[in-house]
């Protein structure tokens, strides 16, 4: 395993633990981690008196020599749609759109990821299908919706009538490997299917076996899963396979980067780039609990904070440039297609929630959605096409010369490392919304769901609450619903608003009989299973407890 190096240059040893810093942070036999800090105009600025620091100079000559690399690489002929031999995927849980670089953030959290941007196009509507983890890389893997894919909470797994874009590749004959460093990506939910090799770096097994669905029920396993530093890990195992891999037919790598999710602890030097001069004394650990990170809490503590997750984000860049480094060292990137995407984002209290997996609001839903080709010419292109997760799936097809009919178009995603103009909003060849959805941890609990449009997004609440916002929810904007309304009020809404809830509700019965025809044995509750598979899943939370029950 290769040794993180910190800002100043020097390298931190992989299996040595490091001193405990003043705020939290994340521990594991593999090492620590670093990150940079926040400033947009969407989140809490500096004072006039804090000055953004720059960049150490170990990260500039990091960067410098990415982009020499990709520039050695992009100076031979501009490689053809139908030679291209490797696609990669890069997943970063927990990174919404506005704090990359590329995505127009301020900070220098993502040089690596801004200067692969450059040869290909940024997609500035990307959005997921929910605001966390589980169903968002479902979605992104197999090209459906949630409501059609049905893996909703955590008790579910890929159904066996759904192909992954694994499997599909495998089918192909195409090489397969994946890298994963959560709990939600591990091989029980079916994420495993299809990979040749799929391997972990989660921090909560050293090998695949005892993990389950269960997995959050065990004594200290959540807890670990979030306090777990997996970037070197994921760094090792991908040069492992770069160096392994045949060097003729094609190949499908998916990588999982899990260190931006929180708990934000990044090695020692990352938040010092974005936050130099905190001296507070705040506690930030157990962030989902914790109940001093609050809406009103002071807002230094909170620049604070967001400067420990935008730390988390500029050591996963540097991940990801050594990734490239190490993938270009094998001979991989000249014929390649990388994509960088995320999940799911995350609040800042913006709408008054912190975290994830709680709202629909475009802090959670917009991700960064860059498309490039490092051995192509430099395109550069913005898009103001919306995207979806979705659409990952049928574009990797494209590209891999796949058969996926049965996913639909590619979509503007397939088109996007190809030299010409970009797309503008709506011209009809893309899609004309994304659909979100997203159901509390019990069975029995309702759901959000959310249609965001080109001009318009429209979100019911659990319960049957409307919100219409004319514009999106994004920070900057205004974070108040244009309209509120309940289904009972539909007719006294605008006409605006009664379209986006007709458009939600056509494009919600169409993903779910999709599900029907795609998952002959439903996922409900009410499907049948035994009384001992009943018991332990009542006991668990999965499913509300019957009459009869203890």
């Amino acid at each position: 395993m290769r040794r993180p190096v910190a800002p100043g240059g020097r390298a931190r040893s992989a299996h040595v633990a490091r001193p405990r810093q003043r705020d939290t942070e994340k521990t594991t036999a593999t090492g620590g981690r670093d990150r940079p800090g926040p400033a947009p105009s969407s989140m809490p600025s500096p004072p006039p008196d804090v000055r953004r620091p720059n960049r150490p100079g170990s990260f500039a000559a990091f960067a410098v020599a990415l982009l020499g690399a990709i520039a050695l690489c992009a100076c031979k002929a501009p490689v053809l749609r139908d030679e291209v031999d490797t696609v990669v995927l890069l997943s970063i849980d927990s990174l919404r759109a506005d704090h990359v670089g590329a995505h127009g953030y301020g900070w220098p959290t993502t040089p690596s990821i801004d200067a692969l941007a450059a040869r290909g196009t940024v997609f500035e509507r990307a959005y997921s299908t929910t605001s966390w983890t589980l169903p968002a890389h479902v979605s992104m893997l197999t090209g459906l919706e949630a409501e059609t894919h049905g893996v909703i909470d955590d008790g579910r797994s890929i159904p066996a009538t759904i192909l992954t874009i694994a499997e599909r590749a495998k089918a192909a004959g195409v090489e397969t490997a994946g890298v994963y460093s959560g709990p939600y990506l591990q091989p029980a939910y079916g994420f495993g299917r299809g990979f040749g090799t799929y391997a972990n770096c989660s921090g909560i097994g050293a090998d695949d076996a005892g993990l389950g669905l269960d997995w959050g029920e065990r004594k200290g396993t959540h807890r670990k899963s979030h306090e777990a530093v997996t970037n070197p890990c994921i760094r090792a195992r991908v040069g492992a396979w770069a160096r392994s891999a045949p060097r003729t037919g094609k190949r499908f790598l998916f990588v999982h980067l899990w260190d931006v999710h929180y708990d934000y602890a990044p090695p020692p030097g990352y938040v010092e780039i974005f936050d130099p001069d905190y001296r507070g004394s705040a506690d930030f650990s157990k962030l989902f609990v914790n109940e001093s990170i609050r809406a009103g809490m002071p807002a230094r503590d909170l620049r604070r904070l967001i400067a420990l997750y935008d730390g988390e984000i500029r050591w996963t860049d540097d991940t990801i440039a050594g990734i490239l480094a190490d993938l270009d060292a094998a001979g991989l990137l000249r014929r390649s297609i990388v994509v960088v995407t995320a999940d799911h984002g995350e609040e800042f209290l913006e709408h008054g929630g912190k975290a994830h997996r709680l709202s629909l609001h475009e802090e959670v839903l917009r991700v960064p959605m860059i498309v490039a080709r490092p051995g192509g010419p430099e395109i550069g292109r913005r898009s103001e096409e919306v995207v979806s997760l979705v659409d990952v799936a049928p574009a990797i097809c494209s590209w891999l010369v796949l058969d996926c009919a049965d996913l639909g178009t590619a979509g503007p995603l397939a088109e996007a490392a190809v030299p010409g103009p970009a797309r503008g909003g709506g011209d009809g060849r893309g899609r004309d919304d994304a659909l979100a959805h997203l159901k509390a941890r019990r069975l029995d609990d309702e759901a959000f769901r959310a249609r965001v449009g080109h001009h318009a997004k429209v979100v019911e609440r659990p319960g049957g609450g409307i919100e219409f916002y004319a514009a999106p929810d994004f920070p900057g904007s205004d974070l108040k619903p244009s309209e509120s309304f309940d289904r009972a009020g539909l007719s006294r809404a605008s006409a605006a608003a009664a379209d986006s809830v007709g458009a939600l509700d056509a494009r919600v019965a169409r993903a779910q009989e999709k599900g029907r025809l795609l998952r002959p044995v439903d996922l409900a509750p009410t499907a049948a299973i035994d009384d001992a598979t009943r018991d332990r899943l009542e006991s668990l939370g999965y499913l509300p407890r019957t009459e009869s029950s203890p």
